[in-house]
């Protein structure tokens, strides 16, 4: 069973899958039953080329994790899991002496089990019996400052010190870390310089809102460290989760725009997704060796990556907005603008497009295709999500393509099968189809043949 979607470019008829006909020969199915099943759009989700039908090169994300006063101040962080039954002893500071070495002040005897939610920012010597020692342990808290270490009952993380140091004179270290940003890059043919550089410290970089929005206002590359020549590896920053920052990583001469450029507009197709593996084979078990084959139209199918919107994907921007694709723009709000023009060659899928090359004549439906037939009241509507051809937009590591009741946060790598949308398929019929016999409703379908009757 298929229904009819609309007449192509040549004057054929482009159809959508709707399941086996029942016994009596009625094709009014819901639901599952209009499907060839289930399955996920991409393998991955890391990338603005997860979107495509087909990929080229693959630039994904990666985030850095916050650098916090111990480790900015060249001290690793210990963590004792063996605290339970402790008594050691505490001081709320510590004074220093030569040859003598640390001593706790206003010190006193605390179980470790019933009084560690206190004892963040504490010094002690790990000892019961004494309150002085050579080196001395600063107790870290459940704050951000202190990379988040929630203590138990049982585990304590703390930072040893040494020959004077204190907390103070240790974060005061750190706060002397800086990193440098700017707005655009320039390759050598060797290394990226930074231009327009602005220089932030690390510590209120992953603390203060105010630091970090000096970055997000256009400045978007980043050695992450305080020179402004990036040997070969430049990071471009495009998301914030909270203060942990999203990038991508560029190499050999690569800018931001090039990268995008390669994985939408000018993508080389050379991979498959997930979704069209599912859809040939398909194909080939139901339609690629019948007499109908013969009369499928090689039409356009159109994975329509036209960017709208770049958001913090743009080196001047001062956000970080996702990236809106032209599909969501036309066809997601009060107003909507469909359109059935495919700007991009290398979205333009069939199998005679050496750019956007198909193994067989099938697809699927765009959302502007939907919008048109009536939107989510479409007569297309089976009571059931299935996946769309048209990306939608991008969220840090979220990139989602549109699904047929328009939930606009449909991520293309869906790791459970439990939550994958479901597939139709869709063909498009060569000019010349005659009618033969029904009348177009479910209980007496067209059916069709070429040729003299």
């Amino acid at each position: 069973c298929w229904r009819i979607v609309r007449t192509t470019e040549t004057g054929g008829i482009k159809l959508i899958y709707n399941g086996l006909p029942a016994g009596d020969g009625s094709c009014d199915n819901t639901r599952e039953d209009t499907t060839i099943g289930n399955s996920a759009f991409s393998s991955s989700n890391n990338s603005i080329a997860s979107a495509g039908y087909k990929y080229g090169k693959i630039y994904g994300y990666g985030y850095r994790s916050g650098s916090y006063w111990f480790s900015l101040a060249g001290k690793n962080r210990d963590v004792n899991d063996n605290m339970t039954t402790t008594n050691y002893y505490y001081g709320d500071g510590i004074e220093y002496q030569e040859g003598v070495g640390y001593t706790l002040t206003n010190a006193r005897q605390y179980y470790w089990s019933d009084n560690y939610s206190k004892l963040g920012h504490y010094y002690t010597c790990l000892q019961e019996t004494d309150e002085v020692c050579d080196k001395v342990y600063f107790i870290l808290d459940n704050v951000s400052t202190d990379g988040d270490s929630v203590p138990s009952s049982s585990r304590a993380y703390y930072v040893g010190m040494t020959n004077g140091e204190t907390y103070e004179s240790l974060y005061s270290e750190a706060e002397k870390v800086t990193w440098k940003f700017g707005n655009d890059v320039v390759y050598d043919g060797t290394n990226y310089i930074l231009t327009d550089p602005i220089e932030v410290s690390v510590l209120a970089y992953y603390s203060d809102t105010n630091e970090q929005d000096k970055v997000k206002n256009a400045h978007h590359y980043t050695c992450f460290n305080n020179s402004e020549i990036c040997n070969k590896t430049v990071y471009f920053i495009h998301y914030y989760s909270g203060f942990l920052p999203f990038y991508m990583t560029l190499q050999n001469g690569t800018k931001i725009e090039d990268a995008i450029k390669e994985m939408t507009s000018e993508s080389t197709n050379e991979n498959k997704s997930v979704i069209l593996t599912k859809i040939e084979q398909w194909y080939e078990e139901n339609l690629r060796n019948t007499e109908y084959a013969e009369h499928i139209e090689d039409t356009v199918w159109c994975n329509d990556r036209s960017i709208s919107s770049l958001g913090g994907w743009d080196k001047d921007s001062d956000n970080i907005d996702p990236i809106v694709y032209g599909a969501e723009e036309r066809n997601y709000g009060d107003i909507k603008s469909p359109s059935l023009e495919c700007v991009n060659e290398a979205d333009r899928f069939r199998v005679g497009n050496q750019k956007a090359k198909l193994d067989y004549p099938v697809g699927l439906l765009t959302a502007d295709e939907v919008t048109l037939a009536g939107y989510n009241k479409s007569y297309l509507n089976t009571n059931n999500s299935w996946w769309l051809l048209s990306p939608a937009h991008t969220s840090f590591f979220f990139y989602s393509v549109f699904n047929s009741t328009f939930n606009w946060r449909v991520d293309v790598a869906q790791v459970s099968e439990s939550r994958y949308y479901y597939v139709r398929p869709s063909i498009a019929l060569e000019p010349g189809a005659i009618i033969i016999k029904g009348d177009g409703s479910v209980d007496a379908p067209f059916e069709i043949t070429y040729g003299e009757v």
